[in-house]
């Protein structure tokens, strides 16, 4: 029987889900794949979800309504508007929140994301994934 020390329960799951989260920002998705976001942080229930972008502006928040609704409390209720550009590029709004919104690392109030961009809300990190071109 192999022993885990109790300060390291949950590392293998952990790094399984890690692992999961990279190849689904990396693997070929099937063509006419909607664009997405996929939470790769903060670790938790919501760790490597996929979030599909598909018609029409959209709102990411802890708020009720329709949206991308997260219960990280370092989010506002409305935190963040999120639209996909014809061009394949996410447009991304700041709904002046609270703790900010980020591309890369940089503090935007409004601003453009691309394949594989990292879009951080609050303290929620998510990778940009682009639409797949549909098979034809």
């Amino acid at each position: 029987m192999e022993l885990i020390a109790p300060d390291t329960r949950g590392i293998r799951e952990l790094l399984a889900v890690r692992a999961a989260v990279k190849a689904a920002a990396l693997v070929d998705r099937p063509h006419g794949s909607p664009a997405a976001l996929v939470q790769v942080s903060p670790d938790g229930p919501e760790l490597g979800s996929l979030h599909a972008l598909d018609s029409g502006p959209v709102v990411l928040g802890r708020g009720t309504g329709p949206g991308i609704r997260l219960r990280d409390l370092s989010l506002s209720r409305t935190h963040a508007r999120l639209e996909v550009l014809p061009s394949g590029q996410l447009f991304v709004t700041d709904l002046d929140s609270m703790n900010g919104t980020f591309i890369n690392d940089k503090k935007i109030q409004a601003g453009e994301a691309y394949e594989g961009d990292f879009v951080r809300f609050g303290a929620c990190v998510f990778r940009f994934l682009s639409a797949t071109p549909t098979d034809g």
